[in-house]
């Protein structure tokens, strides 16, 4: 049941739906059901809708036996009733035609005689035509007493006919009839005259219905007029006919709308109207049959019929009562049902609104109003596209068709706009709103706001998407396996075919052991399982076997996905095909061992290399000093014994001797130290930096007290290295930053240290000669200089210790410098701390 959406309050809506309540046959469907509606809102006789045919082809039946009666001479198919008037043939005939053109319409109102074809207008107004016509030069030639011969232009009439003076011409009555007939279906034709035609018609009805009642309690007055031909008995029933079809095809069908609704006047009409149009007549028969037969006489016989019509009427008057009262009983519950539904519908949050045809909002509820923001004042009375965005209004012309169609538009997506101007998510269900008779007057509307919804399922279609790019990814790239909690395989992608070299059918159902190569041991496997079944996600590495029995390694994960009770409900198996790897692995270490094996070799080699060049080293740095003090003492011998007996160029000589003996001597010293530093064990202690810097810069002394040098000594932190070594390291970088500052006055010589990259760096910075970077890679070569000689003395393995140390211990040294800017020396030690 389809109800209408209710009003603010009953008497709106009772006003509303009864107002457009017209009865049309159209809104009955070609298969003879109506539109949707409550039981007694429904018309209760469909068949009414075949009736204009069916009384048009019992007319054209009728008439045409009658033609044969007249073309045959059978005078009982020209009159029913022996020596009564006959049916003449241009009655026939015109019968025939009305017949017909009753037998060619849709038998509804207005609607349905505008919507047929051309030729079936045609045949209404040209039947019609013929047919009044045909009535009217009848009736003007019993009013004007004329004779145009066209009484018995086909047959002569014979017999009792005869007697009259116009034996072949149709009577007054039926003249009369015919011309009222004809004229009403010209204005059915013509879609003119909606209110006329009912009245045309019940006109011929009553007419007819005299003739019949003249025939029935013989009273001749009723159905001839003197001297002219009587209405036959037949042509009375057939104008019954006629009138009743011309009065379902007619536009304004008020009184038949009434007599067929399910309305309490309805149902009063056809309790009543069949009792008193046919009581009185059967009642009024008796009583003349009774007083024609003796059994009583005209009082007794007036009383008879004034009590039985009483008696009738008041058991009708009864019965109606009753039926009023039932009637009145259901009209209190469906306003109670309507007040609550009503209520139901103002307090929902669903938005409720319903609509005309037209599209214009006749009802509002408090569930449109929270989600459109229009008050109901606001809404009611404009039309539905105040509702609906600018590209969509496309919609409600094919919402709206259907509507009319009586089709019922369910969960429709679509977007609607709020008073804001902001747009809203909306599904909407349409139902068509019918009157009693079926017809669609209007349309219901509830919406519900589905934004949420269409988030969610944005969402849902972006995660979903995100899933399958995934799984393509994956399959792309991954072997895929599936397996349930007890093993067996239930889904593989294409990978873990093409690797196992097994068909998917030959994998589902199966376990993993179709594809074991007995390389991981039992206790393997039972750590696998143990894992997984707990819920743990297993990685390792796993030999399997193909098909074709070849091997391969694949880089597996499992992945355990657990039910509600946290038990695993399936296995996500993904590996990676590392059979390649595992093949280049096997490959290194061959290659590694064979390496190790060459390089312990060499390295042996180098040792005994090393050790012979040391001792070399040593024992040459050795065995030259003595010569070496040798002829430095001599020099200086002869310089002091003969020194005054020799010429000055004699004495310059000696002296340069002297000095290169000098000379040579350090130079073999640095060497032998330099060489020692490859044999001497490291003896790494926690070294006080602060301390051991004092120490150095006190052993140095002022080797040029006349200078002017200033010290800048920062705090150090400790480090952990061989205390001895280390001191050679910081005596060497602090001589070199005094010896390349003598020049500068002041000279400053900055010791100190930064923390960089998370490495502690300590540092010996000056603002003496500098050098160019583009040297620094000589700076701590052996015997590698990057001064003359004659401007700053020195070996040139003072920084080739320094590195050396630093080296040992596992940190690195380096230089930055320019030229005539000063140099500083960083260096780091391992495990400083």
């Amino acid at each position: 049941m389809n109800y209408p959406i209710i009003p603010s309050s009953g008497a709106d809506f009772e006003r509303e739906f009864t107002s457009a309540e017209k009865l049309d046959f159209s809104s009955i469907s070609e298969n003879g059901k109506a539109g949707a509606g409550s039981r007694q809102d429904r018309p209760h006789f469909r068949w009414v809708r075949g009736l204009p045919r069916l009384f048009g082809a019992l007319t054209v039946l009728v008439g045409a036996l009658v033609l044969l009666g007249w073309w045959g001479d059978i005078g009982s198919l020209r009159t029913i009733l022996p020596g009564l008037a006959s049916m003449k043939f241009n009655t026939a005939l015109c019968f025939v035609l009305a017949g017909l053109a009753l037998s060619f319409q849709q038998p509804s109102g207005a609607s349905s005689v505008a919507g047929v074809g051309g030729w079936r207008r045609a045949s209404l107004v040209g039947c019609g035509a013929i047919i009044a016509a045909m009535g009217l030069v009848n009736l003007a030639e019993h009013a004007f007493s004329w004779d145009l011969r066209i009484d018995q232009l086909f047959f002569r009439v014979a017999g009792t006919e005869a007697l009259v003076a116009f034996p072949g011409r149709m009577s007054p009555a039926t003249a009369f009839n015919f011309f009222l007939g004809g004229t009403a279906l010209c204005l059915l034709g013509v879609r003119r005259g909606g209110r006329v035609i009912p009245w045309l018609a019940l006109t011929v009805g009553l007419v007819a219905f005299l003739a019949v009642i003249g025939y029935l309690y013989g009273v001749h007055s009723l159905y001839a007029i003197q001297p002219f031909s009587s209405m036959a008995a037949h042509t009375a029933v057939l104008f019954l006919l006629v009138a009743a079809g011309l009065y379902l095809l007619c536009p304004d069908q008020t009184l038949l709308e009434m007599l067929l609704s399910g309305r309490p006047a309805g149902v009063l009409a056809r309790h009543l109207l069949p009792t008193s149009l046919i009581m009185p007549v059967v009642f009024g028969w008796l009583r003349l049959k009774g007083q024609e037969a003796g059994w009583y006489d005209l009082s007794f016989g007036v009383a008879l019929l004034t009590l039985s019509s009483v008696t009738i009427f008041l058991v009708l008057v009864v019965g109606c009562m009753r039926m009023i009262e039932r009637a009145d009983i259901e009209r209190r519950k469906a306003e109670q049902i309507n007040r609550q539904f009503a209520a139901i519908v103002a307090s929902t949050d669903d938005t409720i609104i319903s609509k005309t045809l037209d599209g214009v909002i006749t009802s509002w509820n408090f569930g449109a109003e929270k989600m459109f923001g229009y008050s109901a004042s606001e809404a009611v009375g404009h039309r539905i596209p105040l509702l609906i965005p600018e590209d969509r209004r496309d919609e409600e012309p094919m919402i709206i068709e259907k509507i009319r169609r009586g089709e019922r538009v369910s969960h429709y997506e679509t977007v609607r706009q709020r008073k804001d101007g902001s747009l809203v998510d909306v599904s909407v269900t349409i139902s068509p709103i019918r009157n009693s008779a079926g017809k669609v007057v209007g349309a219901s509307k509830i919406a519900r706001e589905i934004t949420d919804r269409k988030m969610a399922e944005g969402k849902l279609k972006a995660s979903l998407k995100e899933i399958g790019d995934l799984k393509a990814a994956l399959d792309e790239h991954a072997i895929v396996a599936i397996t349930n909690p007890q093993g067996r395989i239930t889904y593989v992608n294409d990978k873990f075919c093409a690797i196992s070299k097994y068909g998917r059918e030959e994998l589902l159902g199966q376990d993993h052991r179709i594809i074991n190569s007995s390389h991981p041991s039992k206790a393997f496997i039972r750590d696998l399982w143990s894992t997984i079944t707990r819920g743990r996600v297993w990685h390792g590495e796993i030999k399997n076997k193909a098909k074709d029995g070849s091997f391969y390694w694949v880089d597996t994960t499992i992945v355990p996905f657990l039910d509600d009770t946290g038990k695993p409900r399936q296995y996500v198996a993904i590996r990676a095909d590392i059979t390649e790897r595992k093949r280049a692995e096997e490959t290194v270490r061959e290659l590694n061992a064979e390496l190790e094996q060459r390089v312990a070799e060499r390295t042996a080699q180098l040792a005994d290399a090393n050790r012979e060049l040391e001792a070399f080293s040593y024992s040459v740095s050795h065995d030259l000093r003595a010569p070496l003090r040798s002829v430095d003492g001599f020099s200086q011998a002869v310089m002091e014994d003969f020194g005054s007996q020799l010429p000055e160029e004699g004495q310059r000589y000696l002296r340069i001797i002297r000095l290169g003996a000098q000379k040579m001597g350090a130079l073999v010293d640095d060497l032998l130290a330099f060489s020692r530093l490859g044999r001497q064990a490291l003896s790494k202690h926690p070294v006080d930096m602060n301390r051991l810097v004092r120490a150095t810069l006190e052993e140095l002394g002022s080797p040029w007290p006349d200078r002017l040098v200033e010290l800048r000594l920062n705090d150090l932190p400790p480090g952990r290295a061989d205390p001895v070594l280390l001191k050679q390291v910081w005596t060497n970088l602090l001589s070199n930053a005094l010896k390349y500052t003598r020049n500068r006055s002041p000279a400053v010589v900055e010791i100190g240290h930064k923390t960089e990259k998370g490495a502690m760096v300590y540092y010996v910075r000056d603002n003496g000669a500098g050098f160019d970077m583009r040297y620094a890679d000589k700076l701590f070569g052996v015997f590698q200089r990057l001064h003359r000689m004659e401007d700053y003395e020195g070996t040139g393995v003072g920084l080739a210790i320094v590195q050396r140390v630093i080296h040992r211990h596992g940190g690195r040294v380096w230089a930055e410098a320019a030229p005539e800017q000063g140099a500083a020396f960083y260096f780091t030690i391992e495990n400083q701390s």
